[in-house]
């Protein structure tokens, strides 16, 4: 989904893309060997690339060839302060980095779910590896949340991001505590089995499953109301990089009004408010904007780079 935007936004604003997956756990090495490979007969303008601990490898490797890179989506903690330290500072061609409030979404899915109810005790947690950024500034929203109510958070179970362990944890907490009566999840993902498991158990009358992370299917969860919420629509992510990039290249840097590293606030998305955010959610109205409104040097200096799931939603 992230992909298919972007190639939108790309093609909106002339530049010529090429796309490579990776995958952090089989090989972080990859994409800075890539470079080199592609260097051999080809020019890189610039680098967009999701951020996993081993990149330090493709930060060394763009500043070693002067190649400015953007990194997106993943989370900044301390971890990685002290590993990378912040954009321009220990890689002076690592322009920026711009990622969802994952912290700030933790927080606000709880209070969401809980807004109603003094059952405290009653709220599951289930949440991704415990080494992953984006599970543990999720998790700590979450906790906040807890703290700022001065209430006990039943202990946070870990699963491995998949369907698989969604379905097997939330069956045995709820043979384990029948009374839980919702699901704080760390992803749609998860949410999958998370919610067939409460099918099965003839709960979902009982139960509200609560997520992050939007794709197609979460409106179908949505639409038949075995999900209850979903905080999401931080896909424009690395498109909103791009126009970053687009206008660096052309002379302006974007750090003097947007600065270098940048949160993106995630939305919520709920059975009220389903219809409004259809179109941007499925990309059937992507081909109808122009992205270049966005852009500082594309616009005539009136772009403000603020591209965001609510300027997807207006055109029909």
């Amino acid at each position: 989904m992230q992909h298919k935007f972007l190639v939108k936004v790309a093609f909106s604003l002339n530049i010529e893309l090429d796309i490579q997956n990776m995958n952090e756990e089989i090989d972080p090495t990859f994409p800075a060997n890539y470079l080199k490979q592609t260097l051999e007969n080809n020019h890189i303008d610039f680098v967009l690339s999701p951020l996993f601990f081993g990149n330090e490898n493709l930060l060394k490797f763009t500043s070693s060839k002067n190649i400015p890179i953007f990194t997106y989506n993943t989370s900044l903690d301390a971890r990685h302060n002290s590993l990378l330290g912040k954009p321009r500072e220990n890689y002076p061609n690592w322009l920026g980095h711009i990622s969802p409030d994952d912290e700030g979404a933790g927080y606000m899915l709880a209070e969401a779910l809980l807004t109603k109810t003094k059952n405290f005790n009653r709220l599951l947690a289930i949440a991704g590896k415990h080494q992953s950024v984006v599970s543990g500034n999720r998790e700590r929203g979450l906790v906040n949340y807890f703290n700022s109510k001065g209430e006990a958070l039943m202990p946070i179970v870990h699963s491995d991001w998949t369907f698989k362990r969604g379905y097997q944890v939330t069956k045995s907490m709820l043979k384990r505590d029948p009374n839980i009566e919702y699901i704080w999840v760390v992803s749609t993902s998860v949410a999958f089995g998370v919610i067939k498991a409460v099918e099965e158990m003839d709960k979902s009358d009982t139960i509200k499953v609560g997520a992050f992370d939007w794709l197609p299917e979460t409106m179908g969860l949505i639409e038949n109301k075995t999900l209850f919420m979903s905080y999401g629509g931080h896909f424009v992510e690395a498109g909103k990089a791009l126009i970053y990039m687009r206008d660096y290249i052309m002379g302006h840097d974007f750090k003097e009004t947007s600065g270098v590293i940048l949160k993106t606030k995630l939305n919520r998305l709920t059975l009220k408010n389903l219809n409004k955010y259809k179109n941007g959610i499925l990309g059937t109205n992507w081909d109808k904007i122009d992205y270049k409104q966005f852009s500082y040097c594309l616009n005539q200096g009136k772009g403000r780079y603020e591209l965001s799931i609510d300027n997807l939603i207006g055109t029909n």
